[in-house]
């Protein structure tokens, strides 16, 4: 086992007998806490493959993850240390031999079980900080960290410091901060009260693992891969250049965020905030028109070039609409897109200027409380986001997973959360409807409370491919897939089994 990790078990392990040394340590508080969690998924629908066949998946268990987690924290007075690592690894159930064997038929490179273990499988500290005040206004956190901006949880405007994996679960996971990707970052908050705000300073050194740099997304043709890719291990014929000029992820990051209150009009919160760091979504370079200097492979690579983002934020209550308004605008210049419908995205890369947009509502919602019986008022949330390609050309035939790019990406979700039993059994329904490139999903779920350990997700997935070209031998969607197209015979049931201690 990784020496870190043992370290991290050693603290861990002091945290909860209590134990204390002397010296140094004399006032120091120690605390662990943790979770065993075991993380099931359940097909109904089986995944065609490309020459008509199938990879099967119409009750097979897609996933049969076992984690570990644990969190250990010390406080000395003058600073705070805390750190969190977890421990999983994936049982290749006969789906994913399947689709890892399937990969050789279809004509593509590689794909192995083992391949499959290099991103499912996981021994990671994922947090390892220390947190001191610097005088009276400065509070200063170095080390593996995450830090979130912004006023969503699902849409990633002005929240960009941080990528997500989604290579083991892509869809509608509530814990961000298990995808969330950490980076060694230099965190300062500066208190200015008289100003009534604060402001945040970030600067992330190029020290992280190549990585932990932007989306990890599902290339290599496992469980979460897009139509009509799975079983195809795409990073064996395109994989990542960390080290090109124009994103290369030792090269730091930097940025500040402004956070304060207007009470002169109603205590509404706001933010400002620009950032300089990798684009999130990878683009791909492309031999054939390449992005700076040609690909290491000679083909095709993909890149996260680094990009500038400015944007600002707010949040206020509405009397009129008697419910809390949020909204977000992050705008960057001359913004990567990969171009070539006909060439798969190997056209190669144009720089778009682009604004993503967000307006959020979330209302409490005393009638429906009661009508359903609620312990307390049911909550209503209802999201609109854009991205908006503001120099658009439809010349510039930008792609879109398969399909073309068009100037707006609207999508629009509603959630309504309810509770019941004193908050021990919490229902919600999850519902995301694509106007621009069609499409929805739906996604009821229930979170149970057993005591004080126990907890206990259960989930239902069902995804509206609506405007797909998807062909009709196949069943591929490969013709023109966008979002929600991506994930089509992707319905499933996910159950979390989770224990805290």
């Amino acid at each position: 086992m990784n020496r870190k990790i043992v370290a991290m078990l050693g603290v861990f392990c002091l945290g909860q007998s209590g134990l204390v040394s002397a010296g140094l340590f004399d006032d120091a508080e120690f605390s662990g806490s943790g979770y065993l969690r075991e993380n099931l998924a359940l097909g109904f629908e089986d995944n065609p493959t490309t020459t008509g066949g199938s990879f099967g998946g119409k009750g097979d268990l897609l996933m049969v993850r076992h984690s570990v987690l644990l969190e250990g924290y010390a406080d000395f007075g003058w600073a705070n240390v805390g750190a969190v690592t977890r421990f999983s690894r994936e049982q290749m159930t006969s789906y994913l031999r399947g689709l890892s064997e399937s990969s050789r038929t279809v004509g593509n490179f590689g794909g192995t079980p083992s391949r499959f273990r290099d991103f499912y499988d996981e021994e990671d500290i994922r947090e390892l900080y220390v947190s001191f005040d610097v005088g009276s206004r400065v509070n200063l956190t170095l080390g593996k960290q995450q830090v979130v901006w912004g006023e969503s949880d699902g849409f990633q405007a002005t929240d960009v410091i941080h990528g997500y994996d989604f290579s083991w679960r892509s869809s509608l996971e509530g814990e961000n901060e298990e995808l969330r990707k950490p980076l060694i970052l230099a965190n300062a908050k500066i208190g200015m009260p008289e100003l009534g705000g604060s402001l945040q300073l970030i600067y992330r050194p190029g020290w992280d693992k190549a990585e932990d740099i932007g989306y990890t997304v599902d290339l290599f043709g496992g469980r979460w891969a897009g139509q009509p890719n799975k079983g195809m291990d795409t990073l064996s014929l395109i994989p990542y250049n960390r080290d090109h000029s124009k994103g290369d992820t030792d090269d730091p990051s930097y940025g500040f965020r402004w956070t304060g209150i207007l009470p002169t009009l109603g205590d509404i919160g706001y933010s400002f905030m620009y950032y300089r760091g990798p684009k999130l979504a990878p683009v791909v370079n492309s031999i054939f028109n390449p992005y700076g200097e040609a690909p290491v492979n000679g083909f095709a690579e993909f890149l996260n070039p680094e990009v500038d983002t400015y944007g600002a934020s707010f949040n206020a209550y509405s009397e009129g609409l008697d419910a809390t308004i949020n909204g977000e605008i992050a705008y960057t210049p001359d913004d990567p897109y990969n171009f070539g419908l006909l060439a798969g995205g190997l056209g190669g890369v144009v720089e778009k200027d682009t604004l993503k947009l967000m307006l959020r509502s979330d209302k409490l919602l005393y009638s429906l409380g009661r009508m359903l019986r609620t312990n307390k008022p049911a909550t209503l949330i209802f999201q609109v986001t854009d991205t908006w390609i503001t120099d658009f050309k439809r010349s510039d035939d930008i792609v879109d997973g398969t399909g073309s790019k068009k100037e707006h990406s609207v999508q629009m979700t509603a959630v309504l959360a309810t509770n019941y039993n004193f908050d021990q059994i919490n229902p919600t329904a999850v519902f995301a409807y694509d106007p621009t490139y069609k499409g929805a999903l739906f996604v009821p779920f229930v979170d149970w409370v057993f005591g004080d350990h126990w907890r206990l997700h259960t989930e239902l997935q069902f995804y509206f491919p609506m405007g797909t070209h998807t062909d009709p031998v196949t069943r591929n969607g490969a013709l023109d897939t966008h979002g929600f197209g991506t994930l089509v015979n992707q319905n499933q049931a996910n159950v979390l089994i989770t224990y805290q201690f």
